[in-house]
Parts: C-alpha cells; sequence; structure tokens
C-alpha cells in the first residue's frame, strides 16, 4: 500500500507536465474524464487481476484527477483478496517446512553415510588385493 500510494504521489507531482508534453492534453483531459466515471471501479479490478502490473496503475493514477482517498480505498479492497490468498498459501508452506528441511538433511546425511562407505569398502578391497 505504500508502494502504490509513493507511485501514486510521484505521478501527482512530477509526472503530468511531462507527460502532456509527450501526449498532448487532449489524451490527458480524456483519461481524466474516464477516471472521474469509472476510476475507482477501474482501480479495484485492475488489483483484483493478477497479471496486471501494480505501479503502472498507480502512476497512471497519479496523473488523472482521482482523489487520493478513492485510489488508496480502491487498492486496499483490490488487494485484500490476493493477500489473504498469499497468507494462507505462505501459512501452508511454513507449516511443512520442518518437514521438509528433516527431509532434505536426512537426504543429505544418506548420501554422505553411502559415499563414505563406498569409500571405505574400495580402499579395503585395494588393501586386501
Amino acid at each position: 500500500m505504500a508502494g502504490a500510494a509513493l507511485c501514486f504521489f510521484i505521478a501527482r507531482v512530477m509526472g503530468r507536465e511531462v507527460v502532456e508534453k509527450l501526449t498532448g492534453k487532449t489524451v490527458l483531459d480524456s483519461m481524466d474524464g474516464f477516471f472521474t466515471r469509472y476510476g475507482k471501479h477501474t482501480i479495484l479490478v485492475c488489483r483484483l487481476l493478477p497479471f496486471v502490473p501494480f505501479d503502472p496503475i498507480s502512476y497512471a493514477a497519479g496523473l488523472t484527477s482521482i482523489r487520493f482517498r478513492s485510489f488508496f480505498i480502491a487498492t486496499g479492497l483490490g488487494q485484500l483478496p490476493a493477500t489473504i490468498v498469499y497468507s494462507w498459501a505462505g501459512s501452508m508452506l511454513t507449516g511443512g517446512t520442518f518437514w521438509f528441511v528433516t527431509g532434505l538433511f536426512i537426504l543429505f546425511a544418506l548420501t554422505v553415510v553411502i559415499f563414505m562407505a563406498k569409500k571405505i569398502w574400495l580402499e579395503r578391497q585395494k588393501r586386501n588385493a
């Protein structure tokens, strides 16, 4: 959320004039009109879709006349489902991490034991030959 707010304010403070020089005033005016009508909903939907890049949405919103409060609320609500899913998935991973690490340790120990046993056996075979 802090990153989204930072991107929004960077675009709001420094970006509009630069973009207006590159694209012209009519492009930003049409974006303003769109975001005035659908801004909150657009940001909410974009935040719900995992394949939509996060920062460009924040920068684009900062270039328009959408209010920060509306942007921030839509961002928070849109990120909530993903945050819940990621937290749940992370908790599932940490629950099984102990057994995963234990299994890796046992596998490593068995590999070392087998390697050492083979080395000792080959040395004994060499001495007896």
